[in-house]
């Protein structure tokens, strides 16, 4: 359950800072989540076959949205502005 977690909340932070989520096709983005969540927690995903084609998700396509998302992190943290302030 915490892979999900982490890996929905790994596409809901790219909506929000990116346009990825408009510019690729869902499994795209999802498979792309998947993979960094279970990097990032340490859980091994299958080495024989490329598991993303089971998702119509080429590996060129899946690098491509890992790209815009590792490059999210490293962008400095978004900061909260005031629109209306009195």
């Amino acid at each position: 359950m915490w892979l999900f977690s982490l890996g929905h909340s790994l596409v809901s932070v790219c909506s929000l800072r990116t346009t990825l989520c408009v510019r690729l096709k869902s499994n795209v983005v999802a498979t792309a989540a998947v993979f960094l969540a279970a990097r990032r927690v340490g859980v091994p995903l299958p080495s024989q076959s490329p598991w993303w084609e089971l998702f119509e998700v080429s590996e060129k396509e899946m690098r491509r949205a890992l790209r815009v998302m590792i490059g999210m992190y490293k962008r400095p943290k978004a900061e909260n502005v005031e629109v209306n302030p009195h």
